[in-house]
C-alpha cells in the first residue's frame, strides 16, 4: 500500500481568513479504498478530508481556492479547477502565500506514513504559480517515493484549464489459478508404475520412449535408476521394459518378447481404449481415419495396430485428400491429446465427404484434455494473458496455448520460472495460469511464486470442475516385495 498526503496552508491577501488543505491520493490493491478529497466547510473555513467511494468522479474542493487531488476510475488522478465563486485571483493577479508539506509512505489504508516528507513555500504568486509550486514538489517527493519503495510509476502533469495529474502506477497483476490443471490419472499412473519397479527391483528399469512428455519427471526419475531408451534393442536382453503413457505398437511388443524382456505395460487407459477399437474395426475390413499428428508417439503406437488400414489426417486439407471408394465402410477415431476445436472441424469436414463413417459413441479426446480446454474457455475471457505450464514435447499443453489464443487471448507455453519474461506482464492486468496433463504442481507452484515476485497477486483458485478419476497400476507391480 503506497500513499501520498498533501497538506498546506494559504493565506489570501485581503481575506485575512487561512485556508486549510487537507488532500490524500491511496493506490491499493483493493480499488474501493482510494481517499478522495471533498469539500466540507465548517465555520472556520477549514477543508477536511473524508473517504468517499472511488467510482463518483473526481473530488474537487469549491471554496473562495479549491485544489484538490481526486480518483477518477482507477488510474486519473485530477487537480480541478476553482468551482464558481472562486477568488477573483484566479486571473494571475497573486493570491497570497502557499505553504505545502507533502508526505509519503507505505500505510494501512488509514493514512499516509510520512516517512519521506518535501516542504515548499510561494510568496506572492497567482492561483496558477501556485498549482505549479504544488507539482513540482510532489513530483520530487513521488520520484524520491518511488526510489525508496521500488516502485514502478511516473506521473504526467497537464495545465490547461486544470492540473491533470496521470497516474500509471504499476498495479498488482490479478492472478487466476485453473483447476482442473497438471496431472491426469493416466500420468498418474504412468509415474508411480516407474516409481514402484524401482522400489520393488532397484534400477536399472528401463522405459520406452519418455513415460510422460515432461523433462522435469523424465529428469527425476532418471535420478533414481530409469532409463529412457527409444529403440527395444537398446535394452539387455532379460531386463524389465516399461511402456509409456502414451501405448506402442504391437510390433515393438513383439520386439520386446522375441529379447525375452519383462513387459510392464504403463499405457493409459484411455490410449489403450482407442487401440481396441482400431484393431476391432479394421478386423471387420474397415478402413481407419486417425486424427492427430503423424509424428507423435500415441499416433504412431495406434497406427500400428493396423498399419495397412490406417490413414492418419492432422487437418481439414487432409480430409480433402482423402479418396476412399463409395462403398469402403470407414471408421475415425482421434488421439486423445488434440483441441476439441481443432477435431471438431475435422470431424465435420469427414462427415461431409463420408456421411456413413462411423465412430465410437464417447469422444476419443481424454476427459483430462477436454475438462483442461474447457476451463480455460471458460477462464480465459477474465484475462488479459495466459501461461501454460508445461513442456514443449507435450501435446495437450501446447494445445492449451492454442486454445487461448483461439479465444483471442495471447498465451505463452513455458516450462520453468526462468522462462517467464517480465516483459509479458507490463501491459496486463489479470493472468490466467494453467498447467498440461503431464505438469507437476511442484513446478506450477514455482511459477507462481516468481509471478508473484514479478507483480501478481497471490493466487485465486478457480475451481471449474472436480476430478476424481484413478486408474489401477499394472499388476505386475501390485506384487509384494
Amino acid at each position: 500500500l503506497f500513499e501520498i498526503g498533501v497538506e498546506g496552508l494559504l493565506e489570501l491577501d485581503g481575506e485575512h481568513r487561512p485556508h486549510h488543505l487537507a488532500n490524500g491520493v491511496g493506490l491499493h490493491r483493493d480499488v474501493e479504498r482510494h481517499f478522495a478529497a471533498t469539500s466540507a466547510r465548517g465555520s472556520n473555513g477549514h477543508v477536511i478530508l473524508r473517504k468517499r467511494d472511488e467510482r463518483r468522479h473526481a473530488a474537487h474542493l469549491e471554496g473562495e481556492l479549491g485544489v484538490g487531488f481526486g480518483v477518477l476510475g482507477e488510474r486519473l488522478l485530477q487537480v480541478a479547477e476553482p468551482g464558481r465563486g472562486a477568488h477573483p485571483a484566479a486571473d494571475g493577479r497573486p493570491v497570497g502565500n502557499l505553504h505545502v508539506e507533502i508526505g509519503a509512505g507505505i500505510g494501512d489504508g488509514r493514512g499516509p506514513l510520512p516517512d519521506l516528507v518535501a516542504f515548499g513555500n510561494g510568496y506572492n504568486h497567482s492561483l496558477q504559480d501556485l498549482l505549479e509550486i504544488s507539482k513540482n514538489i510532489l513530483l520530487k517527493l513521488f520520484s524520491r517515493a518511488c526510489e525508496k519503495y521500488g516502485l514502478d510509476a511516473d506521473l504526467d502533469f497537464k495545465t490547461r484549464d486544470f492540473l491533470r495529474i496521470r497516474s500509471v502506477m504499476k498495479q498488482e497483476i490479478e492472478l487466476l489459478l485453473i483447476s482442473p490443471r497438471g496431472f491426469c490419472a493416466g500420468v498418474v499412473r504412468a509415474i508411480d508404475t516407474v516409481k514402484r519397479s524401482l522400489e520393488l527391483w532397484g534400477p536399472p528399469i528401463y522405459v520406452k520412449h519418455q513415460i510422460v512428455h515432461n523433462s522435469h519427471v523424465v529428469a527425476e526419475l532418471a535420478a533414481k535408476g530409469a532409463i529412457f531408451i527409444d529403440d527395444v534393442e537398446d535394452v539387455p536382453p532379460g531386463s524389465r521394459l516399461i511402456y509409456s503413457a502414451h501405448g506402442v505398437s504391437p510390433a515393438i511388443r513383439a520386439l520386446a518378447k522375441k529379447r525375452k524382456l519383462i513387459e510392464i505395460d504403463a499405457t493409459c487407459g484411455l490410449v489403450t481404449k482407442v487401440h481396441s477399437a482400431v484393431k476391432r474395426f479394421a478386423s471387420k475390413g474397415y478402413q481407419i481415419v486417425l486424427i492427430g499428428h503423424r509424428r507423435h508417439v500415441e499416433v504412431i503406437g495406434t497406427a500400428g495396430e493396423a498399419p495397412a488400414a490406417t490413414t492418419v489426417v492432422e487437418s481439414v486439407t487432409d480430409v480433402e485428400k482423402l479418396s476412399f471408394c463409395p462403398n469402403q465402410q470407414l471408421f475415425y477415431t482421434t488421439q486423445t491429446t488434440l483441441s476439441l476445436d481443432d477435431v471438431k472441424e475435422v470431424v465435420a469436414a469427414l462427415k461431409v465427404k463420408y456421411p456413413e463413417i462411423k465412430t465410437l459413441p464417447s469422444s476419443s479426446i481424454c476427459y483430462a484434455t477436454t475438462n483442461r480446454q474447457l476451463a480455460l474457455k471458460q477462464v480465459a475471457k477474465r484475462a488479459d494473458l495466459v501461461l501454460v505450464v508445461g513442456d514443449q514435447t507435450s501435446s495437450n499443453s501446447n494445445r492449451l496455448c492454442e486454445v487461448a489464443r483461439g479465444q483471442g487471448v495471447p498465451a505463452y507455453l513455458i516450462n520453468n520460472p526462468a522462462e517467464i519474461n517480465p516483459n509479458w506482464l507490463k501491459p496486463i492486468r489479470v493472468l490466467a495460469l494453467t498447467a498440461g496433463a503431464s505438469t507437476p504442481e511442484s513446478v506450477v507452484q514455482r511459477c507462481i511464486a516468481r509471478l508473484c515476485q514479478l507483480g501478481a497477486s497471490q493466487p485465486e483458485e478457480v475451481v471449474c470442475r472436480e476430478e476424481n478419476v484413478f486408474f489401477k497400476l499394472p499388476r505386475e507391480v501390485l506384487v509384494e516385495r
